[in-house]
């Protein structure tokens, strides 16, 4: 009977030790996570960078935070770092951000390149149209041509119109949807997939439009 209990005993020590060291873990965890303040923007942690980022972007004048955004995606060594810089400069629609985001659409990582690509849609600034048009018909990854493709439907402008239609065809559909979506929302018109009634129409628009 006493080595029973000694049993029940020594497991109930062990249990409760185990929660202990659980609840140990998820303090430091909690303390850890609540102590990231702005001026982590500076860490050697990318997840720290990031938390800073997010604190920035949530204070009540984001604004004052525009320019380290900036500096951010064209420096961090971190690829989800400058990805979330481009995410929220997208995000606050920062004009001033255009030649930043339009030269990270360049990144070698696919990820700040997707964000880049919607931040420019965001802004909604022509300037953008050439690189947005250069990225919808060449670049390699899908995702990136989509946004392209919904960044050109965002900024409404009549010269995307035919790069987009030459896109129709595109042996990917999603890309094809995308660029006949960004036709209607544009021209107002609708001729599905079918490039010769696009074009048709479009000779005979007025030049200029």
């Amino acid at each position: 009977m006493k080595n029973i209990s000694g049993i029940i005993l020594a497991n109930a020590l062990l249990v409760g030790c185990s929660l202990i060291a659980v609840t140990i873990v998820f303090a430091c965890a909690v303390t850890s996570c609540s102590s990231v303040e702005i001026s982590d923007i500076a860490s050697p942690n990318p997840d720290s960078r990031r938390q800073s980022l997010d604190l920035m972007a949530s204070d009540s004048e984001p604004q004052k935070y525009f320019e380290k955004f900036m500096e951010v995606l064209e420096k961090d060594s971190d690829a989800m770092v400058r990805a979330q810089a481009a995410f929220y400069l997208g995000k606050f629609q920062h004009k001033p951000a255009l030649p930043v985001l339009i030269k990270a659409t360049e990144d070698s990582n696919v990820f700040v390149k997707q964000e880049s690509v919607w931040a420019l849609g965001e802004i909604k600034d022509t300037s953008a149209l050439p690189t947005l048009l250069t990225l919808l018909e060449k670049n390699s990854n899908i995702e990136v041509r989509k946004r392209a493709a919904d960044a050109l439907k965002k900024i409404g402008d009549i010269k995307a119109i035919d790069g987009l239609i030459e896109q129709l065809d595109d042996i990917n559909q999603t890309v094809a949807y995308a660029a006949l979506q960004a036709l209607r929302s544009i021209t107002k018109q609708d001729f599905g997939r079918d490039i010769k009634q696009w074009e048709k129409w479009r000779e005979s628009q007025p030049k200029g439009k």
